[in-house]
């Protein structure tokens, strides 16, 4: 192996590494940081939009994976309980139909629109945390 794919697999690790700690320690986040590393790894891309949606569709699959995991360590440490599910119903009920829609949005807007909201997302979040 070349010494840049090494630097490539170590960064990949770390950021897959970062990404499941976020999630475990959150609930939250390991989701942006894959979307945020996935943009800096390709942003010299021949082809920017394309490349930007197949990182939101990269960092979704990541996040199921990772979100499983985390409701494995739930379920074993006794923190998944029958009031989860009841407190959790309403979002997860219609999280489905929403997350249908928002792949099909996904394919339909242009790249930079799909950035601004991410980024608007973000800052929106980071705001409301703080204060």
């Amino acid at each position: 192996m070349t010494n840049k794919k090494w630097t490539l697999l170590a960064a990949v690790t770390v950021a897959g590494f970062f990404s499941g700690f976020l999630n475990g320690l959150l609930g939250t986040g390991g989701g942006i940081a894959i979307v945020l590393f996935l943009l800096h790894m390709t942003k010299n891309s021949p082809d920017p939009g394309r490349t930007s949606k197949k990182v939101f569709a990269t960092a979704n699959t990541i996040v199921l994976i990772v979100s499983l995991c985390s409701l494995i360590l739930y379920v074993c440490f006794g923190k998944f309980t029958v009031m989860t599910v009841h407190n959790g119903y309403p979002y997860f009920l219609m999280a489905i139909p929403g997350g249908l829609l928002g792949a099909v949005w996904l394919e339909k807007c242009k790249p930079m629109l799909i950035r601004k909201l991410f980024g608007t997302l973000l800052l929106i979040a980071g705001i409301r945390l703080l204060f």
